[in-house]
């Protein structure tokens, strides 16, 4: 039973995120998945290995998914390559069941991890933290704002962070 109660407040969580909240979760969740699954290498236990790098992999593939080309431009571009050489030194690992090609893998992610609670520890740009208002012009501003703010995701997250 608390079992379930944890998932239902996991998927939540997950579904109710905004978006910069939810991929900080995914990184988060594709760095636990991979240090279990070094672990489960560690301790000879070759199935949960397996399992756990199946989640980490499934996580990037959604960031990768997810990626917007248009508005992310080269940034989305570098996103793609990083997001393509972490899921070959996954499957590398899961292949071999080498931990240190996981330590790879976890070293790609967590500098993105890092970068992006930066890039948004003040909250999102032009959100209620930085909500760039022009003081002399502020209807001007707010309708250019909400112009260029983000949708929520329209599909439900896959459940690989619980």
């Amino acid at each position: 039973m608390a079992n379930d109660l944890y998932r239902q407040y996991r998927e939540t969580a997950v579904t109710q995120a905004d978006p910069i909240k939810l991929v900080e979760m995914l990184y988060e969740g594709a760095i636990k998945f991979m240090r279990m699954g070094q672990k489960a290498i560690a301790d000879g236990d070759p199935e949960t290995a397996h399992n756990n790098i199946l989640r980490a992999y499934a996580i990037v593939a959604e960031l990768m998914a997810t990626l917007d080309f248009d508005e992310g431009g080269e940034i989305a571009t570098r996103l793609e390559q990083c997001y393509d050489y972490t899921l070959h030194l996954l499957k590398e690992a899961n292949i071999k069941k080498d931990g240190e090609l996981l330590d790879q893998a976890v070293q790609m992610i967590e500098p993105l991890l890092a970068s992006w609670k930066t890039a948004f520890k003040n909250g999102v740009p032009g959100s209620a933290a930085d909500d760039g208002m022009d003081e002399e012009h502020p209807d001007e501003a707010k309708a250019e704002q909400q112009q260029t703010e983000r949708p929520k995701r329209d599909h439900k997250p896959l459940d690989l962070v619980g």
